[in-house]
């Protein structure tokens, strides 16, 4: 699974972009699987249990702090598409404050997944 975000204006300040990933299903597996930090605004999630149910959290950071969180939920890597075994797109959008300055915010997009055992 790759997750990009396209980042907002960042009002002069260097930032970073930090990624949370929970599964929330198979119970079994419930957790946090991914704690990622970039500084570019894409994230690569691989091993990801084709099967399971996520939470996605995507924040930016900078000096200042952290923004809100953008949340996709209940993205389920198991719908009848991914059982082809060929490459499925899937996109969600969003936007939040990037760096907790008046109009900034940033796109998120979950962009490629590949049908096996594992993402």
């Amino acid at each position: 699974v790759e997750i990009t975000c396209e980042a907002g204006f960042d009002g002069g300040l260097p930032q970073s972009f930090l990624l949370e990933a929970y599964q929330s299903y198979p119970v079994v597996r419930r957790g946090l699987q991914y704690n990622l930090t970039s500084g570019t605004p894409t994230f690569s999630l691989t091993g990801l249990d084709a099967d399971g149910t996520f939470h996605f959290k995507i924040f930016s950071v900078n000096r200042k702090g952290r923004s809100s969180a953008s949340i996709m939920d209940g993205i389920a890597l198991h719908y009848p598409a991914m059982q082809s075994g060929k490459w499925t797109r899937m996109s969600f959008s969003s936007h939040f404050p990037a760096h907790l300055e008046p109009g900034t915010e940033t796109w998120i997009a979950l962009l490629n997944g590949q049908n096996e055992n594992k993402w």
